[in-house]
C-alpha cells in the first residue's frame, strides 16, 4: 500500500515532513496571491471575516472551512478588499515552524 500525502490541516495542500504536531505560521508569513508565488509556494483560497488597518499594515482575519488564519500585509497592497471577500492567499513553507505544544 502507499502512504497518503501530508496535507496542512484545513488547507487541502501537500506538507512537508512535519518536525513537530503543530504548524505554526506567523501572520506576515501569509500574503496576498498575485500569480507569482513562485512554484514552492503554498497558495489557497480564503474568506474574510474583518479587516482592521494597524498603521501601515492590514490585518485580515480569514477562515478556510473551520480553519482560522490571520494574515498582515502592507496596506497599500489591496486596500479593497472587504469582510465577505474571497482572496488567494499563499506562503513560503520555510516559514512554518512545528511545534509539539
Amino acid at each position: 500500500h502507499s502512504e497518503r500525502p501530508r496535507r496542512y490541516a484545513g488547507l487541502h495542500c501537500a506538507a512537508p515532513e512535519p518536525g513537530g504536531a503543530y504548524a505554526v505560521l506567523r501572520p506576515e508569513a501569509l500574503r496576498l496571491d498575485s500569480g507569482d508565488a513562485g512554484t514552492d509556494a503554498v497558495s489557497f483560497d480564503a474568506d474574510i471575516d474583518q479587516r482592521l488597518l494597524l498603521g501601515s499594515r492590514m490585518q485580515y482575519h480569514l477562515h478556510v472551512g473551520e480553519l482560522r488564519l490571520i494574515a498582515e500585509v502592507s496596506a497599500a497592497a489591496q486596500s479593497d478588499l472587504q469582510p465577505g471577500d474571497r482572496q488567494r492567499f499563499c506562503f513560503d513553507p520555510s516559514s512554518v515552524v512545528w511545534v509539539d505544544e
